[in-house]
């Protein structure tokens, strides 16, 4: 069960990412034809943007879907209720992971080639807020991933080594 402050938190987070995500586009849409060495960087921003809301609102579609079908109890209708409707539920949770990895692909892919593109770019031929927030934003996806990344490996061995051994 959550607790006020756990949904506190998540909202605040979501809030945060998806005001950073809409701050991608904005910059990119006000200093489109600033610069000059790589002029691929406010594309870079807005389709970074782009794919940061589409799935963060996908994701809270999903949160919205799984909250409507819990019962009184608080369990989900997968679990308590009949087997076709448990099949169901599973095979549309099956979907949006692979619909949420997708997203995440994109983003991955996405930032490579960004990578590219920033990090060749010379500061003085472009303007400098453009610059200096396409270099932080993509440096700041980089550092995320990375967490993450070390955080789930970090749970699956924790959560391997819990388990009883047989």
């Amino acid at each position: 069960m959550s607790t006020w402050w756990g949904k506190l938190i998540g909202a605040l987070v979501f809030f945060i990412f998806f005001s950073l995500a809409l701050i991608k586009i904005i910059i990119a849409g006000i200093y489109f034809n600033q610069c000059s060495s790589s002029p691929e960087l406010p594309v870079y921003l807005v389709v970074q943007g782009s794919i940061d809301i589409a799935g963060m609102i996908f994701n809270c579609g999903v949160m919205i879907t799984r909250a409507m079908m819990k019962n009184d109890s608080g369990e989900t209708t997968a679990l308590t209720g009949d087997y076709k409707q448990g099949q169901q539920q599973r095979q549309g949770t099956s979907w949006t992971k692979r619909i949420t990895l997708l997203f995440f692909i994109a983003g991955l892919v996405w930032s490579g080639v960004g990578s590219k593109w920033i990090y060749a770019a010379t500061e003085a031929a472009c303007d400098q807020t453009l610059y200096n927030f396409a270099y932080a934003m993509l440096t700041l996806n980089w550092v995320l991933l990375g967490v993450g990344l070390g955080g789930f490996i970090l749970y699956r061995l924790y959560m391997r080594s819990s388990q009883p051994r047989q």
